[in-house]
C-alpha cells in the first residue's frame, strides 16, 4: 500500500538552518520537536522489526 507525500519546499527550511548557523538565527525546527520526531521514528523502526505494535509510553508534549 502507497501513501502519498505531503509536497513541500524544503529550500525555505534549509535556509532557515544555513541562516541559524551562520547568523544565528532561530533554528526552523525546536530541539524539542525534532527529539518527538526521533523517538517516533525509532518507535516505527523498532515495530517493523518486530511486527509488532509500540506505545509511546511518555507524553511527547
Amino acid at each position: 500500500m502507497e501513501y502519498p507525500g505531503e509536497t513541500g519546499d524544503y529550500t525555505c527550511y534549509y535556509a532557515g538552518v544555513r541562516d541559524a548557523i551562520l547568523d544565528g538565527a532561530a533554528n526552523p525546527v525546536a530541539a524539542r520537536e525534532a527529539w518527538q520526531v526521533m523517538v517516533l521514528l525509532e518507535l516505527g523502526l523498532e515495530s517493523a522489526a518486530q511486527q509488532s505494535w509500540k506505545t509511546v509510553m511518555q507524553p511527547l508534549a
